[in-house]
C-alpha cells in the first residue's frame, strides 16, 4: 500500500545520504528513498513494473554520465601542479572500482538488488573523486605557512611576520611546486 508519508521521509533519508555525492547524488538518493519509502522499502517483495521501469530509465541516465563524469574527473586532476599529483593514480571508473566485493544477488536483503547495484555506482564515483581530493589536500599543505603546518614549529621569536608566515614567501624563497 503506497504511504505518502513513507515516501516523504524515505526521500528526505535519500537525499541526506545522497549528498554527499553532490547535487546529483542528492537528487537520486531523494528518488530512490522516495520510491521505496512510497512501497515499503522494498522488503522480500519485487518491484512493480512501473517502478522498476523507471528506476531504470534513472539508472541508464546516471550510468550513460560516467564517461563525462570521467573526463572531467581527469581534467580537474591533469590541471593540479605535478607536485600535488605526483604518485596518485589518475581518477578513473575501473580503478575506483577496483577492491570492491561483488553484489550478492538475492537473500534476505531489504532493498532490490537493483537498488544495492544504484548505491554501488554512486560508491564507484565517490572513489573516483579520491585522486583529486588527495592531489588538492597536497597542494594546501604544500601551500601552509610552516607556523600553522601541525606537528612543526615556528622559527623561533619570530612574530606574525615571519617569512614563513607570508603567504609567497620573500622574493628568493619561491616555491614551486
Amino acid at each position: 500500500m503506497p504511504s505518502g508519508k513513507g515516501a516523504l521521509s524515505g526521500a528526505a533519508a535519500g537525499a541526506g545520504a545522497g549528498s554527499m555525492f553532490g547535487p546529483w547524488g542528492a537528487g537520486i538518493g531523494a528518488g530512490i528513498g522516495g520510491l521505496l519509502g512510497l512501497f515499503g522499502g522494498g522488503g522480500n517483495k519485487p518491484m512493480s513494473p512501473e517502478l522498476e521501469r523507471m528506476f531504470q530509465v534513472e539508472q541508464n541516465r546516471f550510468e550513460q554520465s560516467n564517461p563525462l563524469v570521467e573526463a572531467a574527473y581527469r581534467l580537474a586532476f591533469s590541471r593540479l601542479p605535478t607536485a600535488a599529483r605526483a604518485g596518485i593514480g589518475e581518477p578513473s571508473l575501473a580503478s575506483a572500482a577496483q577492491g570492491l566485493p561483488p553484489l550478492v544477488g538475492g537473500g534476505d536483503y531489504n532493498e532490490p538488488y537493483a537498488v544495492r547495484n544504484a548505491l554501488r555506482s554512486q560508491e564507484v564515483r565517490m572513489r573516483m573523486a579520491d585522486p583529486i581530493i588527495q592531489a588538492v589536500q597536497r597542494l594546501a599543505m604544500s601551500r601552509m605557512p610552516r607556523a600553522f603546518i601541525p606537528g612543526t614549529t615556528p622559527i623561533g621569536g619570530q612574530g606574525g611576520r615571519a617569512r614563513d608566515d607570508m603567504p609567497g614567501g620573500s622574493k628568493d624563497d619561491q616555491r614551486r611546486v
